[in-house]
């Protein structure tokens, strides 16, 4: 997989993940909230997917089989935002902290 193509399905699962948790939570300020973050990593996605096009090439990594995806993980180890003890600065900080946990 090519650095672009696992860039795209890591703001596709970001995406779905964001929308699972809004699905969940009884807030609806938070729900309005992972929504909105949903539809942010949605224009992510859309702006590499126009890289794409951009591009001869898609850039090489040698590294991109020893890269996680962050959003994987957390569904594997049962992460949401649903609890209820999440406010929205909790869960604007959290969504922060995973995009930069992203770029590192």
């Amino acid at each position: 997989m090519d650095i672009l193509n696992y860039a795209m399905q890591f703001e596709q699962d970001g995406e779905a993940f964001y929308r699972e948790s809004a699905g969940k939570v009884r807030d609806h300020n938070l729900s309005d909230l992972l929504l909105y973050l949903a539809a942010e990593e949605r224009k992510h996605f859309q702006m590499i997917k126009e890289l794409k096009t951009i591009l001869p090439e898609s850039p090489a990594s040698i590294f991109i089989s020893d890269i996680r995806n962050i959003f994987t993980g957390m569904k594997e180890r049962g992460e949401t935002f649903t609890d209820e003890k999440n406010s929205i600065t909790a869960i604007l900080d959290k969504a922060l902290d995973i995009e930069d946990d992203s770029i590192k």
